[in-house]
């Protein structure tokens, strides 16, 4: 992790418990963090408390407001991050939600919240992001897309979650279609799908469904996941780790 310390990572979905583990995590390794969250009073509460925790890391940790489902505070979080810290170096996109909709049935708007979060906001940050390590010719880079093992297989829980999984699809699709992307161009930005399986229930913003719906589900914890995104940076420059399922 040598390389990467004193390095800007932009790390969205801050205010989860994983948000939170691979904040720590990057800090804790001497990173300097740009944690984005919504403009929310109780998850500003929760990430100034994270602030407050990590003051005395060898990293630094800079909390950003911005609502990443708009593409003008999409620009301007990144816009920020070029004028202050010099621009982006690692990309972790970990904002997620999961309604409980049907496909038979369901409320378009649910299926556009998640759509937005977990499909478009994904790929205007990682365009940003992008966009960014060009223009500083970087010779490497990196992007984390901490995504689910719905992407493998539908998902275990009730009728409702089907949707969720359907973003979770397109977002492997989108991920899998940058790293070629990047590959043609022999650039050396690398990215990487961490796909998990069920973390503790705050990985999500979980709307609808009943607590039931949890009990006696053996949950990953977030600094798993967390460790995991390490273990992605820590791969050797050569080295390009395509995928990583827990």
């Amino acid at each position: 992790m040598d390389r990467w310390q004193g390095r800007v990572a932009v790390v969205t979905g801050a205010s989860s418990n994983t948000g939170a583990a691979i904040i720590r995590a990057l800090v804790n390794h001497g990173l300097t963090v740009v944690a984005v969250a919504r403009r929310d009073t109780r998850i500003q509460v929760r990430i100034q408390e994270l602030v407050d925790e990590l003051k005395e890391s060898s990293g630094k940790l800079f909390p950003l407001k911005a609502d990443i489902t708009k593409e003008e505070d999409v620009q301007a979080a990144f816009r920020w991050v070029e004028r202050n810290l010099g621009g982006v170096d690692v990309l972790v996109n970990n904002a997620d939600i999961s309604i409980s909709t049907h496909v038979a049935d369901g409320r378009m708007s649910e299926w556009k919240r998640m759509f937005d979060l977990n499909v478009i906001a994904l790929g205007s940050c990682s365009r940003e992001a992008i966009a960014s390590m060009r223009a500083r010719r970087l010779p490497d880079g990196q992007i984390i897309n901490v995504n689910s093992m719905t992407i493998h297989r539908l998902s275990p829980f009730p009728l409702g979650s089907f949707v969720y999984c359907a973003t979770k699809r397109a977002a492997r699709v989108l991920t899998e279609g940058l790293r070629r992307e990047l590959a043609a161009t022999r650039s050396r930005i690398k990215v990487t799908c961490v796909s998990t399986s069920v973390s503790d229930p705050q990985l999500v913003e979980v709307v609808g469904w009943n607590e039931d719906v949890y009990l006696n589900k053996v949950f990953f914890h977030s600094k798993d996941i967390a460790d995991t995104v390490i273990f992605v940076l820590s791969a050797p420059p050569s080295v390009q780790v395509n995928e990583v399922l827990l």
